[in-house]
């Protein structure tokens, strides 16, 4: 039972990245508008960029393929992109937003060292 808990701890951060990606592909306009609004440049090309991010690294986790460097660019992707819209530091609001994005991060950055556990492509590697 204890070489299967990587793979559903897989499964629960890779699910929030995997719905994130598909939301913006699904409503592409609504995510260019939001974009723009917190004042990103180049925005169409920025948003195909978190896309691959979001859903294809979250795939990529999920199914435990390059689980440590994926998980590694999704930990950084997610720091910066909280620091970016949960500015605690400017409105309190942000805080229950911005801790739980920390524990995200600190679960990519464990699977970044880990890896994907033996149920996972990369375990089958070995």
């Amino acid at each position: 039972m204890k070489e299967y808990l990587p793979l559903f701890g897989r499964m629960g951060i890779s699910l929030i990245f995997i719905l994130l990606g598909l939301e913006k592909c699904l409503d592409f306009d609504r995510s260019v508008q939001y974009l723009n609004d917190h004042g990103f440049p180049a925005v169409d090309f920025v948003l195909v960029l978190f896309v691959i991010i979001e859903f294809i690294g979250g795939i990529l986790v999920l199914i435990g393929y390059h689980v440590k460097i994926t998980a590694l660019i999704m930990a950084i992707y997610l720091f910066l992109i909280t620091l970016i819209y949960y500015p605690i530091w400017t409105d309190l609001v942000y805080y229950q937003d911005f801790i739980k994005n920390l524990a995200i991060t600190g679960g990519l950055l464990t699977l970044s060292y880990f890896g994907g556990g033996p149920k996972s492509l990369d375990g089958y590697e070995h």
